[in-house]
């Protein structure tokens, strides 16, 4: 695998998180996403850390 290919293989994804409205409740909900990745020292990359969250949406459920 290439460089790309294996950054590709480990990073890029997405994920589907479904949640019902009773067990929200109702009124208004903000919601939003904190994504977290760390790895080991390799002969190719030192050891490091990332994160970064998404912006919030507001939903309202009656």
């Amino acid at each position: 695998l290439s460089e790309e290919e294996v950054r590709q293989e480990l990073f890029d994804f997405s994920e589907k998180f479904v949640f019902k409205a009773s067990d929200l409740g109702k009124g208004k909900h903000k919601i939003g996403a904190e994504a977290f990745a760390s790895w080991q020292k390799h002969d190719y990359i030192e050891t490091g850390s990332v994160k970064n969250n998404s912006d919030e949406i507001e939903i309202t459920i009656n």
